[in-house]
């Protein structure tokens, strides 16, 4: 009779075991807090990154090449976000238009010209609509919120919304399961309830310390059917003792057919390697100093980029 009953106890304990390890709840919103803390890692010391790249649009068999820059830095209470993508001028060159935000406890001022020669607007004199609409135009491209943000983001600048993570723990987001995959990756499937209904699944890899590798998203559009929305592929690489992005592939599509995809590298420093003063508004180029400090040139007006077309020995 003992044996038995210790046979049982065994089992159930062994059932216990299963059980934690597949139900992995609290594992994942440890993950979410790992990222966070490695957020407030970087964000409490001076950092800068530039990040470049090209993405493919397909709308209805017409592809378009385009290249990017995303260029970002944070020091001493003033930060600085600016990001371009080139064009088709009237006369059929290519042309570099940038979006650029500067913000300081004064406010938020904005240019969207290579060198801009008119007057800055200064957001705090705006009326509100306007100012959601400036915002909307001219945002920041920060990598790491970038991470649990859609891959149209990339193309349209940005958004406003700081620690997107937060929103994974908000009550319009429901964790519905968490697994470990073949792998040993952690994958998190929530249900979201944001503008729209839609799903976000997320892969923690366990070869970058259990940081995002993977996040897909979809939406849900009439008549209940679901579609890819974004999707994000994610490489990280040790800074000190911070890790960053290093590599983002990103695709988007939109119900109304069109589709873009994104490669991109970035490059950071961190703590004493960024200079005193990197931020400066009174200057005439604002990414002047962040270009000389990273050794890169972008395109200026006029020119046709040579490597506009892709190359095949890009990653993929």
């Amino acid at each position: 009779m003992r044996t038995w009953m210790l046979c049982l106890l065994s089992l159930a304990g062994l059932a216990s075991a299963e059980a934690q390890e597949t139900d992995l709840t609290g594992r994942v919103y440890s993950l979410i807090a790992d990222y966070q803390l490695n957020c407030e890692d970087l964000r409490s010391q001076p950092w800068a990154f530039v990040g470049k790249g090209k993405s493919v649009r397909l709308r209805k068999g017409e592809v378009m090449p385009q290249d990017h820059w995303y260029v970002g830095c944070e020091q001493g209470g003033k930060s600085l976000f600016a990001s371009s993508q080139t064009y088709t001028s009237s006369t059929g060159d290519y042309r570099e238009g940038w979006n650029q935000r500067f913000e300081s406890k004064r406010g938020v001022l904005l240019r969207t010209r290579i060198y801009s020669d008119k007057p800055a607007t200064v957001l705090k004199e705006l009326e509100e609509d306007e100012k959601k609409e400036t915002l909307r135009a001219i945002s920041r491209i920060d990598p790491f919120d970038q991470v649990f943000g859609t891959a149209s983001s990339l193309r349209t600048g940005g958004k406003s919304r700081r620690n997107n993570w937060e929103m994974l723990l908000s009550d319009t987001c429901e964790l519905v399961e968490g697994k470990y995959d073949e792998d040993g990756n952690v994958v998190a499937f929530f249900k979201l309830d944001w503008n729209y209904p839609g799903t976000m699944t997320i892969t923690f890899g366990k070869k970058s310390d259990f940081l995002p590798i993977d996040v897909k998203q979809t939406v849900t559009v009439p008549g209940n059917r679901e579609i890819p929305l974004s999707h994000q592929l994610i490489e990280w690489k040790q800074k000190r003792k911070i890790k960053v992005p290093s590599h983002l592939k990103a695709i988007s599509n939109q119900p109304s057919g069109l589709s873009q995809t994104f490669n991109i590298d970035f490059d950071w420093r961190l703590g004493k390697e960024i200079p005193a003063k990197i931020i400066d508004s009174e200057m005439p180029d604002w990414r002047e100093k962040r270009r000389i400090l990273f050794d890169v040139d972008w395109q200026r007006r006029g020119v046709t980029p040579l490597d506009l077309i892709p190359d095949p020995n890009t990653r993929g």
